[in-house]
C-alpha cells in the first residue's frame, strides 16, 4: 500500500500507533481532507464561503488617529516581528493592551524597493543578505524613541533558520530576540523538545541551532483578522496609525490575503482551512500574525472571545513562569 508514495519528511508520525509518515498522512486525509489538501499538499479547495468577512477596504480603514509612533496611555507592551524570504524583510512594530488590543506603530520593508536576494544567488550571499538585512532591522529598532521601550522581537526562522540563530546569539539589543517558527493549526504539536512552560498555542522548543519560539499560526492569524472586525480602540481590536487608510493599502492587502473558509474540531485537535487568491503576497500579514503570537506570550491566556476580565493571579504567575522560559532563550 505505500507503493509509488513519496512524503517530505519520513519522521513526520506518531510511532506508537502509526508504522511510517505515509499511514500518518493518510489518516490525516480520512480525518480532514480539505486541511489535508490546503496544509500538506499545497492545493486548497476552492473557496466557496468565509466564516467572517474581511477585505482589504474594511483593514485600512482601521485607523486610530494616533500619530506614528505615538503609544496610547493604555499600552502595556510593544513587540516587533520580521517576516523573511527572497524578496525582503517585512516587518512590523505593535503595541498591545493587557486584553490584546493591537495598535500598529510602524512597519516597512527592508529594502523598501527591490528584492532582498537576487535570482539564482549562491547560499553564502542569501545568508550574508539575510544577516545585513537583520542588522538594519534592529539598528533602526534600537534608534526607536517610543513611549515605552519595545520588549521583544520575532524573526522568521523558517528559511534560513541556521542564520536567524547565529544572528540573535552575537547580535547585542536591548529587546529579546526570539528565532520563530509558525505551524499550521493540524502541525502544532508541542513535542519532547519543549522548554519550559507552554504558552497560550505557544512555546519555546528546543532544535539544533538553539532554542526558538514556536506558534500555531493558524490560531493567532484568525486573532489577527478578527481584530479588523472591531472598531479600533474596542477590546481585542487592531488598527493602524494616522486617520488615511489609503496609506496602508499594501500592508492592508497582505492581512487579508488569507480568507478563512472552514474550521472544525477533528480527533486530533482545531484544524483551520484558509484559501488565498493566486499571486497574493502576504509577509506582513505573517508578521502582524507573529506579532499576536509573540504578545501572548508575555500577556497570557486570552480566548478568541475574552476581554480584560478574569485572569487576576492565574495571568501574573503564567508571567513569571514565561519570562525564565525567555531567560532560557536569551542565553
Amino acid at each position: 500500500m505505500d507503493k509509488g508514495v513519496k512524503v517530505v519528511d519520513d519522521g513526520l508520525y506518531d510511532a506508537d500507533v502509526e508504522l511510517s509518515a505515509i499511514q500518518h498522512a493518510h489518516n490525516l486525509k480520512l480525518q480532514a481532507p480539505d486541511a489535508f489538501e490546503a496544509e500538506y499538499q499545497n492545493n486548497p479547495v476552492s473557496r466557496q464561503f468565509t466564516l467572517y468577512e474581511i477585505d482589504s477596504k474594511l483593514v485600512r480603514s482601521r485607523c486610530n488617529g494616533l500619530k506614528r509612533h505615538e503609544c496610547d496611555k493604555s499600552i502595556k507592551l510593544i513587540v516587533s516581528f520580521c517576516d523573511i524570504n527572497f524578496s525582503g524583510l517585512h516587518w512590523t512594530i505593535v503595541g498591545f493592551r493587557n486584553d490584546r488590543t493591537g495598535f500598529v506603530l510602524d512597519y516597512g520593508k527592508i529594502p523598501e524597493r527591490g528584492v532582498l536576494i537576487r535570482e539564482n544567488a549562491n547560499e553564502v550571499e542569501i545568508k550574508n543578505k539575510i544577516y545585513k538585512g537583520l542588522n538594519s532591522y534592529t539598528t533602526m529598532l534600537n534608534s526607536l524613541r517610543l513611549r515605552l521601550p519595545i520588549r521583544a522581537v520575532g524573526i522568521d526562522r523558517g528559511f534560513k533558520p541556521e542564520t536567524v540563530h547565529n544572528f540573535c546569539t552575537y547580535n547585542k539589543s536591548k529587546f529579546a530576540l526570539f528565532p520563530s517558527k509558525g505551524y499550521a493549526g493540524t502541525q502544532y504539536r508541542p513535542g519532547k523538545n519543549i522548554v519550559g512552560k507552554q504558552g497560550v498555542e505557544c512555546h519555546i522548543n528546543g532544535s539544533q541551532y538553539g532554542q526558538y519560539f514556536a506558534a500555531n499560526s493558524c490560531y493567532f492569524r484568525e486573532i489577527m483578522q478578527r481584530g479588523f472586525l472591531s472598531k479600533p480602540g474596542q477590546a481585542g481590536s487592531l488598527s493602524f496609525y494616522g486617520k488615511d487608510g489609503s496609506r496602508h493599502r499594501a500592508i492592508a492587502d497582505h492581512a487579508c490575503a488569507e480568507r478563512l473558509t472552514d474550521k472544525a474540531e477533528g480527533r486530533v485537535g482545531t484544524f483551520w482551512k484558509w484559501a488565498s487568491q493566486p499571486g497574493a503576497d502576504w509577509d506582513w500579514g505573517d508578521a502582524l500574525t507573529g506579532s499576536f503570537a509573540l504578545a501572548t506570550w508575555y500577556l497570557g491566556e486570552l480566548s478568541l472571545e475574552s476581554t480584560v476580565g478574569g485572569r487576576g493571579k492565574t495571568k501574573k504567575k503564567r508571567k513569571r513562569k514565561q519570562r525564565k522560559s525567555k531567560v532560557q532563550i536569551e542565553d
